[in-house]
């Protein structure tokens, strides 16, 4: 349990790094202001959501 959670954990912050880096990357000289864990919730729930049959 404790290795999946520090996977998960180690996860979320990489894709925390890259998302950052990426926004800030296209926008120099220019505040960034974002929530990677509210990013990454909002997809997980769209991935559980297209998991069956969608319309």
């Amino acid at each position: 349990m404790a290795s999946s959670l520090s996977s998960t954990a180690t996860s979320f912050e990489h894709f925390g790094h890259k998302l950052y880096s990426t926004v800030s990357k296209n926008n120099k000289d220019q505040n960034v202001f974002l929530s990677p864990a509210s990013i990454a919730l909002a997809m997980s729930m769209c991935t559980v959501g297209a998991r069956k049959e969608t319309l």
